[in-house]
């Protein structure tokens, strides 16, 4: 079995590792500021990807990026220590801070995209336009925001490990709520259910509409 590799992977890549580095180091410094110093004394308090990043999952973004194939990569979890912080809400603000971080990334190399196609050349479209330095400009600004839209998105999921479910936990959940017991069987087995979900499901194309819609309504282009 070979695989073709796709020349975009090549700029893809560290633009997908910096704004996974990004919804990281969001997570580490909310949670210093709700008073939990974990994971800045673990040295995660860091823009350096080697503090943040998993062997396997960036081998996993590698792979997607280069060959083009759907798969899940991921960055080390902060750890967080919810007895330090100053009251529970603050879980809500942690778990947040990541998605929140991404659609920023995404909402900037958006406008500077619509800047840039007010003020400047026009990206050229077509598989046959030429390669020039507009052309990649314009090639990692929309990189930038379809990588920050799908980190966004995809860790808003109500499923556990992602921030989502964390969030939805903290808001709707209660240690005596039904749902309590079904979450804790989540949590054993989140990221099974996330790859079943994400190949041949209705999830994966409602995931991929939404990440079209948002960046469409981003960068005022039309997408798909």
């Amino acid at each position: 079995m070979s695989f073709h590799i796709e020349p975009i992977g090549i700029l893809a890549i560290p633009v997908f590792l910096f704004s996974l580095v990004a919804h990281e180091y969001a997570h580490a410094w909310t949670a210093m500021k709700a008073g939990d110093l974990t994971a800045a004394y673990q040295g995660r308090l860091s823009f350096n990807p080697l503090v943040h990043l998993d062997p396997i999952g960036t081998m996993m973004i590698l792979l997607g990026a280069l060959t083009g194939l759907p798969l899940i990569g991921w960055a080390r979890p902060v750890p967080v220590n919810t007895l330090r912080f100053r009251s529970a809400r603050w879980l809500t603000w942690v778990s947040l801070a990541g998605p929140a971080s991404n659609l920023a990334l995404a909402l900037e190399a958006g406008l500077l995209y619509r800047i840039s196609t007010m003020t400047g050349v026009p990206p050229a479209s077509g598989s046959d336009a030429p390669i020039t330095p507009e052309a990649i400009y314009y090639t990692i600004l929309l990189l930038f925001v379809f990588s920050n839209l799908c980190l966004c998105v995809f860790n808003l999921i109500p499923i556990p490990p992602l921030d989502g479910s964390k969030i939805f936990f903290q808001l709707f959940i209660h240690e005596r709520n039904w749902l309590f017991r079904v979450f804790g069987f989540l949590e054993q087995y989140g990221f099974l259910i996330l790859v079943v979900l994400f190949i041949g499901s209705p999830l994966a194309s409602v995931f991929q509409r939404a990440v079209l819609w948002a960046a469409a309504a981003i960068t005022g282009e039309s997408f798909g």
